[in-house]
């Protein structure tokens, strides 16, 4: 059996990613157009908010937060993005959040349940928001309302609606409005998604189309990802794991795998796959291998290790990295630098709350539109 073989970006797909024009005639699947929405999906969840879909949520002490995701992978990982974001710096108002994918047996008049999602069919959702409010729990709709989750949730239920246009897919930066305006309406302080908004349309337009390569991280990233053997991000805290999780996922969806590593793991299996790799005979680069007798050549089995760090100080994990060698570091602030080439002992602070709520966002919105580029170019 022969051996896989990774897609790459060919040349054409190099020059692609320099022109914008080519960029908006390839994505015919809407992708870079999604994913350069993330402003505007927040921005409506905030309009809403201001609009009095929280009123009836305001300074409520829940006995837990019940976060059911259903099917959907995008508002399940909004869900753990936001959840690590709250503890990391022991935000979390003085209740639990649960994530699931059904409602619970126990849930009750003392819950709050958000239910988010993207199709407004799945009878499991709508299950979801018909228990909650015949059991007296507030619900929050984070979906269409259509079909049978509308029926159920005619009244007693809290609506913020997706923008239309937007396919289910790119709607992450959605739920995670969603989430974190919920629990800013259940007191936890210093989330400000509108703030989140602005911050989110100056990265993706510092990542835009018109921009090229050498000065566009986004497109940097995509590069990187697509023309590496086993990317693998590594990261340190539990917002940064959280995040990475979409991010490999975001990538994977567009052809390219990507898995992910907590870096004291990566750390101590690297020199073992290291070593395998620089074994006896039957290399990647033995110029005397000859495979009608030795057979196929030995894929390396080290990663390609891209680094993601938020909650904690950049130069405390740079230096246990560099354990790993190379690490190329995924960093949306500064453009005009190669991922690998960026500096991260150059330290940031590790971030207080209420800029980690924005960060967590304003990168995932930029990765997004990473995995857009990789898509889209190859």
């Amino acid at each position: 059996m022969p051996d896989p073989v990774m897609p790459t970006i060919p040349s054409h797909g190099e020059d692609l990613l320099d022109d914008a024009d080519a960029i908006r005639a390839a994505d015919t699947s809407g992708a870079v157009l999604g994913a350069a929405t993330g402003g505007g999906q927040i921005r409506a969840v905030a309009t809403a908010v201001r609009s009095g879909a929280l009123d009836g949520l305001r300074g409520a002490r829940p006995r837990a937060v019940v976060w059911v995701v259903g099917r959907s992978s995008q508002a399940a990982a909004a869900a753990r993005i936001v959840t690590a974001v709250l503890a990391s710096q022991r935000q979390v108002a003085g209740f639990p959040i649960v994530i699931e994918q059904r409602i619970p047996a126990w849930v009750g008049a003392l819950d709050v349940v958000l239910v988010s999602g993207a199709d407004a069919g799945d009878p499991v959702q709508a299950e979801a928001i018909e228990t909650g409010r015949r059991r007296g729990a507030e619900v929050l709709c984070d979906l269409p309302k259509e079909g049978p989750a509308a029926q159920v949730g005619e009244s007693g239920v809290s609506w913020i609606e997706p923008l239309a246009f937007i396919a289910p897919e790119r709607a992450i930066l959605r739920h995670l409005a969603v989430g974190f305006a919920l629990f800013s309406a259940l007191g936890v302080p210093g989330i400000d998604i509108e703030a989140a908004a602005d911050v989110v349309d100056e990265r993706l337009s510092a990542n835009g189309p018109e921009l090229a390569v050498p000065v566009n991280p986004a497109k940097l990233l995509a590069r990187e990802v697509v023309e590496s053997s086993a990317p693998q991000i590594v990261f340190e805290d539990e917002v940064a794991g959280a995040v990475a999780g979409r991010v490999a996922q975001a990538f994977t969806d567009a052809g390219y795998p990507v898995t992910l590593s907590p870096l004291a793991d990566a750390l101590r299996i690297d020199p073992i796959l290291a070593a395998k790799d620089s074994g006896a005979g039957g290399g990647a680069d033995d110029i005397f291998h000859d495979e009608f007798i030795d057979g196929p050549k030995r894929v390396g089995l080290r990663p390609s290790y891209f680094g993601l760090v938020l909650a904690a100080g950049t130069e405390r994990v740079a230096y246990l990295a560099s354990g790993l060698g190379s690490v190329s570091w995924i960093d949306m602030r500064e453009a005009g630098h190669e991922p690998g080439d960026r500096d991260p002992s150059a330290d940031r602070h590790e971030p207080n709350f209420d800029e980690l709520v924005v960060e967590s966002m304003a990168l995932s919105a930029c990765c997004e539109l990473a995995a857009a580029y990789a898509l889209v170019a190859a």
